[in-house]
């Protein structure tokens, strides 16, 4: 009865070695000017020769703008502008997009007939300065529904970053419009897989089933 125990043990811990466990890569792109592109080179999820499997990667994506906004309504009437520094950052691989956000910072004003000087003041221009705007996005790979193949190897996952500025205003059909856009990203890539119970622990728990049949064939 001691050895049976004892393999039914040895079984539990062998088992327990599949469990999930979990790899992460994290990545940043600082506060820059935009239009930009940065390419970031993660390491691939090495399966051991097949002994650990990939279940899924879940990308994070979290994107900032930072700027200034500067409005003149050229109208010869009263208008509510609306002013939007905005970022549109993407992050793909081979030319396929993993995820996308758009930070946004959003301003309006009550802007009057134009007063004739476009400086971007007095009764018909507005100066908008340190606006931020931030977006977050999550996007998960599972293994069966999606291809996984580029994130397994034993060389780099080859992720491209690029952020453009898509700032825009309305609310005056006469819209003068100034903007100085940066944007900034961080970025996490997490592996999520489980080892493949080895040849041995297959054996194991096989022989420790017929170890219980031959326990209960003696007992009867």
């Amino acid at each position: 009865m001691n050895k049976t125990m004892l393999l039914a043990g040895m079984v539990v811990i062998a088992a327990g070695s599949a469990q999930a466990a979990t790899i992460t890569h994290n990545g940043s792109k600082a506060i820059s000017t935009t239009s930009w592109t940065e390419n970031f080179n993660i390491p691939q999820f090495d399966d051991m020769g097949g002994n650990r499997v990939l279940d899924s990667v879940k990308l994070t994506l979290s994107g900032e703008v930072v700027g200034d906004a500067n409005v003149e309504s050229l109208n010869q009437g009263p208008s509510n502008v609306t002013v939007n520094l905005q970022a549109t950052i993407t992050m793909s691989l081979m030319g396929d997009d993993l995820g996308v956000v758009i930070p946004v910072a959003n301003e309006s004003f009550m802007a009057g007939t134009f007063d004739g000087s476009i400086d971007f003041g007095g009764s018909s221009g507005a100066m908008f300065a340190d606006l931020m705007g931030s977006d977050m996005t999550m996007n998960t790979l599972v293994n069966g529904m999606d291809d996984l193949s580029a994130f397994i190897g034993l060389g780099t996952v080859p992720l491209v970053a690029t952020a453009v500025g898509t700032s825009n205003g309305s609310g005056a059909g006469n819209l003068i419009l100034q903007f100085f856009t940066d944007a900034g990203l961080d970025f996490s890539v997490v592996y999520e897989y489980h080892a493949v119970p080895t040849p041995g622990a297959a054996g194991l728990l096989a022989f420790a089933g017929a170890a219980g049949s031959i326990r209960r064939r003696r007992g009867r």
